[in-house]
């Protein structure tokens, strides 16, 4: 599962943005704090994760950001599951 291309294809299929790259910050494409929750959803639903409500709670996240904390959970859930 490639998960920076699988980020790329929410950010175009929910918020029409097109040509991402990996150090962007979500507020390089006008991503605001309602558009977040709405991301961090759609994320949960697409890589089958949750997020606590304090994840990407910084000021300026990257896509680098939100990339690692998913596999960060992925990574947690496997080894919660093992």
């Amino acid at each position: 599962m490639d998960i920076e291309k699988q980020l790329y294809s929410i950010l175009e299929e929910s918020f029409g943005i097109k040509n991402v790259e990996i150090a962007d910050t979500l507020k390089d494409w006008e991503i605001d704090s309602l558009d977040m929750v709405e991301l961090k959803m759609m994320c949960e639903e697409r890589f089958d994760i949750e997020f606590a409500d304090d994840d990407l709670d910084i000021s300026n996240p990257t896509i680098e950001d939100v990339v690692e904390l998913i596999e960060e959970k992925l990574n947690g859930d496997k080894e919660e599951t093992s």
